[in-house]
């Protein structure tokens, strides 16, 4: 970080954050928290409806080696965390993440209900996560210490 400097440190993980959110998008999903209350670093994304969440998460892990993190107490099944942290927040794992999420939300395997045809395109592939029924929000006021 010190050879980096801290201002290009932050611009790398805001620019990396930004590459994450352009293709969540493209993959019809969507952020779960407005984007002036995101963390660059700490990234939820909705599940798609549809999508079996565990599925995915251990399709990624045993078939890309790449481990993303569940929801936790009222979004458990709901959502999924990403974490873009010190030297992992890079351009190439950001593509290699999102390659890894296409091909896995192709496979029939991670399919809750309706599979859809093997091998079609990204844009096709994959319902939008905005057809996720709506996690109960969260009130500012009931964060506290942060």
């Amino acid at each position: 970080m010190l050879a980096e400097g801290l201002d290009q440190v932050f611009r790398r993980h805001q620019e990396v954050h930004d590459q994450l959110v352009a293709g969540m998008q493209q993959l019809g999903c969507e952020m779960l928290v407005e984007p002036d209350y995101r963390l660059p670093m700490l990234n939820t994304v909705k599940v798609p409806s549809g999508v079996n969440e565990a599925a995915v998460r251990n399709h990624l892990l045993q078939e890309h080696e790449i481990e993303i993190g569940p929801g936790l107490g009222p979004l458990t099944g709901s959502v999924w965390r990403i974490g873009l942290m010190g030297h992992s927040a890079r351009p190439e794992n950001v593509s290699r993440m999102l390659s890894a999420l296409a091909d896995t939300l192709n496979d029939r395997r991670v399919r809750a209900a309706h599979p859809l045809p093997n091998h079609l395109p990204l844009s096709v592939a994959s319902e939008p996560c905005s057809r996720l029924a709506e996690p109960e929000p969260v009130q500012h006021s009931q964060v506290k210490g942060i």
